[in-house]
């Protein structure tokens, strides 16, 4: 076909497209009577113009989309209403939810009028029983201090980093693991005076079934070998009640070492990442 015939084409193809997009406009009563979507013939004329124009068929609509349930909250500061009331810690919070939501975990001081005191502890909240547990270490102080936290799937298991005499020039520090549905509290370190409070030191990471649990941590002689300076991560199995290094490697030397930090643990148990200066691959 010829350039002019071209043209005329086009031209011929935009007057049919024009006249059957004006017949459904003819005739007030008929188009009323005669709903768009319900013209058969209509929608084949359209689409045969559409088709010989551009090749394609038009676009369906979309269907309307489905509006999301509306947001529902829990005012955590209005759970307490008896006289004493909560006290947060927003400079230095941190929350955890379990695998299905029904469980918050979170950090406050827990006031006490008989005896007085205040304390820090671990509130683990059940939004189906509205029940506060609140998880604390034997003796503490208000000078103490849960440090960084993490529960498992279930919020059976929490482990935590507690130091004591936290603003000191030397806090001691000491990783715990509490067994809620046994009421239990497993020290997996013993006491050690650290002077590194950095925001990426002393975490815990564990498992969604609470079976492994990694932390690092600068204190000497949790494991055989280890007598430096240096912060490492460890791995502990509660199962075989094991504790292991794993910033380390067989063959290391003084210049291959370096502090390790910040762990983070998978959901099965499997991987383990974490930040570290020393030549771990070889």
């Amino acid at each position: 076909m010829s350039r002019i015939g071209k043209r005329l084409w086009g031209k011929m193809t935009a007057i049919l497209l024009a006249v059957a997009l004006m017949v459904p406009e003819q005739g007030v009563v008929s188009a009323a009577a005669v709903p768009a979507d319900q013209d058969p013939l209509g929608k084949l004329v359209a689409n045969a113009v559409m088709n010989a124009v551009y090749g394609i068929k038009p676009v369906k609509p979309k269907a309307a989309a489905v509006p999301a349930p509306p947001l529902t909250w829990n005012v955590l500061t209005k759970l307490n209403r008896g006289m004493i009331p909560l006290i947060y810690q927003p400079d230095f919070q941190q929350f955890k939810l379990s695998g299905s939501g029904q469980f918050i975990g979170f950090k406050r001081m827990l006031l006490a009028n008989n005896p007085v005191s205040v304390k820090p502890v671990i509130t683990v909240y059940d939004r189906v029983t509205g029940i506060m547990d609140d998880i604390q270490v034997p003796a503490s102080s208000l000078s103490d201090e849960m440090l960084y936290f993490d529960m498992s799937a279930d919020a059976r298991y929490v482990v935590f980093t507690y130091a004591t005499e936290r603003y000191s020039m030397n806090p001691k520090l000491q990783v715990y693991l509490f067994d809620r549905e046994e009421r239990r509290l497993l020290p997996l370190t013993v006491p050690f005076e650290t002077s590194d409070s950095s925001e990426e030191s002393n975490r815990v990471s564990i498992s969604d079934n609470g079976n492994y649990i990694v932390f690092d941590t600068d204190a000497k002689g949790l494991v055989p070998d280890d007598n430096d300076d240096y912060r490492d991560v460890f791995l502990y199995d509660r199962a075989g009640n094991l504790l292991t290094r794993i910033s380390s490697r067989a063959g290391m030397q003084d210049f291959d070492s370096g502090n390790s930090e910040a762990p983070s643990i998978s959901g099965d148990g499997r991987y383990i990442a974490f930040q570290s200066e020393a030549n771990l691959t070889g």
